[in-house]
């Protein structure tokens, strides 16, 4: 019975939510393995492609309305250099160079008594090994509630981090995506070739 209820589903929702899903499922990869730096270094590649992707199967999907095009180009000037921003990434990316990014690194080491330090690294280009070092500090340290965590940044962009980033630009493309199946009716899946 799930399984019919899960097909159900999938028949009625659009390739272009679909893929918007896709990228949220490596958004939510990124987020869980920040410190794992090529795993989430993948995961910001397949996310970069998943994301860029949306653009294009909405453009496809709904193009058979006469007022999208405009619709859309209201929407892509409303996103502009953001989607400019992402795309770049994602061609960069995928056809250039392997993703390059800095990371901070955040140690919190708590003594029993309740004395607390906070240590922030930001160590640019591969950062593993000393991350496993001081990762085996902070074990030693566990019992009192130390903690070790870190964020990747792009190379252009070193304020924000690079899960913040993808997830403000998915929510507002998630909301484009929700107006556009609210305003305009997809193309059968059959007729797309």
């Amino acid at each position: 019975m799930e399984s019919w209820t899960i097909k159900a589903l999938r028949k009625k929702m659009t390739d272009t939510k679909d893929k918007l899903n896709e990228a949220k499922y490596f958004l939510t990869c990124m987020k869980v393995t920040r410190s794992e730096e090529d795993i989430f270094r993948y995961y910001v590649s397949a996310f970069l492609a998943a994301v860029d992707s949306v653009v294009d199967i909405m453009g496809t999907e709904f193009c058979q309305s006469h007022e999208f095009p405009k619709w859309w180009s209201q929407k892509k000037e409303e996103i502009g250099s953001e989607y400019d921003y992402f795309h770049e990434q994602r061609n960069r990316t995928l056809h250039v160079r392997a993703l390059k990014a800095t990371s901070t690194i955040r140690i919190n080491v708590s003594q029993g008594i309740g004395v607390s330090e906070t240590l922030k690294l930001v160590v640019p280009g591969t950062a593993s090994m000393l991350k496993t070092e001081l990762h085996s500090y902070v074990s030693t340290q566990q019992e009192s509630g130390s903690t070790i965590d870190s964020d990747w940044f792009f190379e252009d962009r070193d304020k924000e981090p690079i899960v913040s980033l993808c997830e403000a630009y998915l929510g507002r493309l998630e909301s484009i995506v929700g107006e556009c199946e609210s305003k305009f009716t997809p193309r059968p899946t059959k007729d797309i070739k």
